[in-house]
C-alpha cells in the first residue's frame, strides 16, 4: 500500500485494506488534515452518518486522532461554516426550516439564495412557525434588504412565488437579474405570456 500511495492517500488505503470503509472519524481526520480544510467532504460525511456514530464523534476523535473535535470546528473557515458542521453533529442531515435559516443568517453577510431554497422544501408548519417565530424573523428583517425579505415573507406565507412575483423580484432594486427573467419567460406559450403579462400589472402596475 505504502510503496503505491503516500501521505494521506496511503493512510486512507491502509484503513480501507484492513477494515473495508472509513468510519466517520476517519472521513473527518482525512478532510481536516490537509493544507486545507475540505469543507464539502466534513458536510457529506455528516449527513450519510448515523446517529450513534454522531453522537460518538467527540470520543472517536480524541481516541484515535488524539485530537480535540470541538477545537477544530471552531477553527473552521466561517462561523457560518462552524454553525453547519455543529448542527450536523447534534441533529444529522434533517434540519428544520429554522435550522437552517439560523445557519445561512450566522456570520458576515446572509446566503439568501439557501434561505429561499429552504423555505420552498419546507413543509407549510414549518413555514407557519417562522412567521410566528419573532426572534428569527427580527434577524430576517435584520439581515435582508427590503426586497429579499419581501421575497422571503411571499416564500414562508406560500411555498413558492407566482411568475409574476418572479419577475418583480428580477426586476426590482438595483440591477436586473436577466439569467432569471430568462428562467421565468422560457418555454412560454403566447397565451401564458399575455396572462402573465395580465398578472403583472394587475399586481404591480
Amino acid at each position: 500500500i505504502y510503496s503505491e500511495f503516500w501521505g494521506q492517500v496511503g493512510n486512507q488505503m491502509a484503513i480501507l485494506v484492513e477494515t473495508g470503509k472509513l468510519e466517520l472519524v476517519d472521513k473527518i481526520y482525512f478532510a481536516t488534515s490537509g493544507i486545507s480544510y475540505d469543507r464539502k467532504a466534513i458536510f457529506k460525511a455528516l449527513s450519510e452518518a448515523s446517529e450513534e456514530e454522531r453522537a460518538g464523534l467527540k470520543q472517536a476523535f480524541t481516541r484515535k486522532y488524539k485530537g480535540d473535535i470541538d477545537k477544530m470546528m471552531a477553527s473552521m473557515w466561517s462561523s457560518r461554516d462552524v454553525k453547519r458542521a455543529q448542527m450536523l453533529v447534534e441533529h444529522g442531515k434533517d434540519l428544520t426550516l429554522a435550522q437552517h435559516i439560523d445557519i445561512e443568517l450566522t456570520g458576515w453577510g446572509s446566503d439568501q439564495r439557501k434561505i429561499y431554497e429552504a423555505i420552498k422544501e419546507a413543509p407549510e408548519e414549518e413555514r407557519r412557525a417562522i412567521q410566528t417565530n419573532e426572534a428569527l424573523m427580527d434577524r430576517l428583517a435584520y439581515e435582508l434588504g427590503d426586497r429579499e425579505l419581501e421575497r422571503a415573507v411571499l416564500l414562508l406565507e406560500n411555498g413558492s412565488l407566482t411568475k409574476a412575483q418572479e419577475l418583480y423580484f428580477a426586476m426590482k432594486g438595483w440591477g436586473t437579474d436577466e439569467a432569471a427573467i430568462h428562467d421565468t419567460l422560457r418555454d412560454l406559450s403566447y397565451e401564458e405570456r399575455a396572462t402573465l403579462k395580465a398578472s403583472y400589472r394587475r399586481a404591480y402596475g
